[in-house]
């Protein structure tokens, strides 16, 4: 039996774990959206340690993108899906794993 077949296997007997990692995905997708254009009117983040903390520096990105977001007519999407893919995604990883 072949790794891809056992992938589809387990796949479709257990699909909660996979949708979930997608799921858990979709926020480096957004957070990446929003960093490109806060990189496009030039911000960037004061401390010279942001890379020791970088969920202290996700956070001003994001709240950097919330507060700039109406100015620059960006939209809100990278906001809502970045909470509403958590909300869904570690539900489903939590039952992936359990029902493994």
């Amino acid at each position: 039996m072949s790794d891809f077949h056992v992938f589809w296997t387990v796949l479709l007997r257990d699909p909660y774990l996979f949708v979930g990692l997608l799921f858990l995905g979709v926020p480096t997708i957004s957070y990446w959206y929003m960093y490109r254009k806060l990189c496009e009117v030039g911000f960037r983040y004061p401390s010279r340690f942001a890379f020791l903390l970088p969920a202290i520096w996700w956070e001003a990105h994001v709240k950097e993108y919330a507060h700039r977001r109406a100015k620059f007519g960006w939209p809100a999407w990278p906001l809502r899906a970045t909470w509403l893919s958590f909300i869904v995604g570690v539900p489903l990883v939590v039952i992936g794993v359990f029902k493994l």
